[in-house]
């Protein structure tokens, strides 16, 4: 006695079932990478406030590290003390009054702004340490530069700010995502400290996602950054497990399994960047 068996309807459910787990696999992946990398740019300083807050820290940094004076009295201190640690030196105010000079370095002509500005950056925050001023009768400050110079250079760093959210906002843009533009201007320019490669996503059994970045401070935000991954790895497990909820209603209903990953992901919009 023979007998047949009739499996296509099994043989298509698991068919569907595996390209349905491909399709969602990938999309989990992509969109709650996409969400993460949202919100580890948005804890990446400037925090609340963005741009204008950075840039009035670089205005505050910058203003306190240096000083202007005018060329005449740059040449006469520089010829006479030359161009460090100048304490001995004392000009007299219009009202008489006798002022003695501290400063720790002299810049002539203002080229060497940068480099100063980068000698006295904190290795691990990036930021320029606020000094208070010495008391009434002494002139004290880290680099003296030439009248006009410093705003003209306090200028083009603040074209800087956003810069190391989009080292981390590089990720969500090739998957997707949109940032403002005081962000997304660096994005030609953050190669060197951003970490991207989306190419495991077409892995359908394994896909993966690589991205970081490398900017100087993240470890300013190391636990921020922890929290945040552990918040999404979260989500994560609950949509996997309304996606396999799923295709057990569409193999009850007997319909071929079917991907349910965009249906599980929240109605509401990713957080803002200011």
């Amino acid at each position: 006695m023979t007998a047949e068996l009739d499996t296509s309807r099994a043989v298509a459910a698991l068919e569907g079932l595996a390209d349905a787990l491909g399709q969602d696999a990938s999309e989990l992946v992509r969109d709650e990478s996409r969400r993460l990398i949202r919100t580890i740019t948005n804890i990446t300083p400037p925090g609340k406030g963005g741009r204008r807050l950075g840039e009035q820290a670089i205005e505050k940094q910058l203003s306190n590290l240096f000083s202007e004076a005018g060329p005449p009295l740059i040449d006469e201190i520089g010829s006479k003390y030359g161009v460090r640690d100048i304490s001995a030196a004392y000009i007299t105010e219009k009202t008489g009054e006798r002022i003695q000079l501290d400063w720790k370095q002299l810049d002539p002509t203002g080229d060497r702004m940068a480099e100063i500005h980068a000698a006295n950056r904190d290795p691990n925050t990036g930021r320029v340490k606020i000094i208070r001023r010495a008391n009434k009768g002494t002139w004290s400050s880290r680099a003296v530069v030439p009248m006009g110079t410093r705003a003209p250079y306090i200028a083009r760093v603040k074209q800087r700010v956003g810069r190391w959210k989009a080292s981390w906002a590089l990720g969500g843009s090739k998957l997707g995502d949109s940032y403002p533009g005081w962000i997304a201007r660096h994005f030609g320019s953050v190669d060197n400290i951003s970490i991207v490669d989306l190419s495991g996503l077409a892995d359908k059994e394994k896909p993966a996602i690589v991205f970081g970045s490398k900017a100087a401070g993240n470890n300013r935000i190391r636990a921020l950054v922890k929290a945040a991954l552990d918040i999404r790895i979260k989500a994560m497990l609950n949509r996997t497990r309304l996606v396999t909820s799923g295709y057990k209603k569409d193999v009850a209903q007997s319909i071929r399994p079917k991907a349910h990953a965009k249906e599980t992901a929240s109605s509401s919009p990713s957080e803002g960047v200011d």
